[in-house]
């Protein structure tokens, strides 16, 4: 099997003035980030109250909502 030559590294674009030159100018991506959705996570937390089977807290529940 023949092996291909690589092709130059100057085909790929760098942008000037960058911290770090990888990114070309103008070529930033918008990226769509969906939030966590569970009613039973409410500032940043799990609400154990939601989890509680016969008075106490269904541990599996919690784990297996995670």
């Amino acid at each position: 099997m023949e092996q291909k030559t690589p092709e130059s590294s100057d085909s790929v674009p760098v942008a000037k003035n960058s911290s770090n030159g990888a990114v070309a100018a103008g070529g930033e991506e918008k990226v769509e980030v969906s939030k966590f959705g569970d009613p039973r996570w409410i500032s940043g937390t799990w609400d154990l109250k939601q989890f509680q089977k016969d008075g106490k807290t269904d541990w599996d529940a919690v784990i297996d909502a995670g």
